[in-house]
């Protein structure tokens, strides 16, 4: 169940999309720095025909001491007990999804919830933003049985290797972000999510990815970034924000090995271009 959640939270909050170049593995340089650290890109869960490993990605991982992913996989609660966390993902007083839908906008939620196996009188009360990660991860192919998350691999290499451990964000974190969205914008982010057959496919984002083309990818997320209206800047920007506080410290006393969602690399708010803001150099490793 747990690992389940951690899966849905990267997918959703993880994004795709970056800028006009290719490669996902980008080495940080500073004049500080007695040695290089390593951003790289992932794609949070893949079918496990088409996993594989950038080239230098392995041998990048094995010249640095700490792996940085958004959780840390090694204490993903970060101290948060499952109840306190499951508590999170309701509504508060008691709201109820039938008390915020019309009739047959909460019958149609109602099904797609059932075509999942999932009872919807258990879900009433969840936070729209969490059914539609749900319902996004089921229809991404996240239920495979055959799938592969980038993280968990490089966790576990890391284990192998003895390479310690630490996290840009903690569960708490990501679930403090819809706190920030009424429910009344979750709801019409969930129902226009599950109407809109125009947003692309998890098969297209997979080949995207699979070809490192950063401009297929810009344009996906682009078009699945309409369907949140103006909540961009709180699922990404907010978060490379905070990131880049965190990151110089980081890598300072140590080379890092940062992996997150290759959406959070690109564009004029992403890592790349704000560490480069902060006298950083960035070379993409081929």
């Amino acid at each position: 169940m747990f690992r389940c959640i951690v899966f849905v939270l990267l997918f959703f909050l993880g994004g795709m999309g970056v800028f006009a170049q290719k490669g996902l593995l980008w080495q940080i340089n500073h004049a500080d720095l007695e040695e290089p650290s390593y951003l790289f890109g992932t794609i949070h869960i893949i079918d496990s025909a088409d996993f594989f490993w950038p080239s230098k990605t392995l041998e990048s991982l094995s010249k640095t001491k700490e792996l940085v992913l958004e959780l840390n996989l090694e204490d993903p609660m970060g101290g948060l007990n499952m109840m306190s966390m499951m508590s999170k993902m309701f509504m508060k007083e008691g709201v109820r999804l039938p008390e915020l839908l019309s009739e047959k906008d909460y019958q149609y939620v109602k099904t797609k919830l059932s075509q999942m196996g999932l009872p919807a009188m258990m879900f009433d009360r969840i936070q729209p933003l969490f059914l539609q990660m749900l319902l996004l991860a089921d229809l991404s192919g996240m239920q495979k049985e055959k799938t592969r998350s980038y993280e968990f691999e490089l966790a576990a290499l890391a284990k192998k290797k003895q390479i310690e451990f630490s996290a840009l964000e903690t569960i708490d974190d990501q679930l403090s972000v819809f706190d920030s969205i009424p429910y009344k914008a979750q709801l019409e982010m969930l129902l226009k999510s599950l109407r809109d057959t125009s947003v692309a496919s998890f098969d297209v984002i997979t080949k995207a990815y699979l070809d490192q083309d950063l401009d297929a990818m810009q344009n996906i997320t682009e078009e699945e970034l309409q369907i949140y209206d103006g909540f961009k800047r709180i699922f990404l920007e907010n978060r490379n924000e905070n990131w880049v506080e965190k990151i110089p410290e980081l890598i300072a006393g140590k080379p890092c090995f940062i992996a997150v969602g290759a959406g959070h690399l690109g564009g004029e708010k992403g890592l790349i271009k704000l560490l480069s803001q902060q006298g950083f150099s960035l070379n993409r490793i081929e």
